[in-house]
């Protein structure tokens, strides 16, 4: 992976491309390096589709990373939520 910048709002997250030159978020402490321009290393396999929501729709949190909650939809369709945007039911 090709580390770039981190995000401003989350700075534990690095834009990170790999080399068949896909990008995507992911969290610092899954990289073997967190110094931007660098290569490094992906630790753990990461998936980091983001999942787009409505207010009111009702979530299942799977994991919390730096944030950002995993959630599945109603319709089983699984992605990254800002934990700011969620409420407990």
């Amino acid at each position: 992976m090709t580390l770039g910048a981190k995000d401003e709002d989350w700075p534990e997250w690095i834009w990170c491309r790999n080399a068949e030159g896909l990008g995507g978020w992911l969290p610092a402490s899954s990289l073997s390096s967190q110094q931007t321009g660098e290569t490094a290393t992906l630790l753990s396999a990461f998936d980091s589709l983001e999942l787009t929501v409505s207010k009111g729709d009702e979530l299942d949190g799977i994991e919390e990373c730096s944030g950002w909650i995993r959630c599945r939809n109603g319709a089983g369709a699984v992605g990254w939520v800002p934990s700011e945007c969620l409420e407990p039911c």
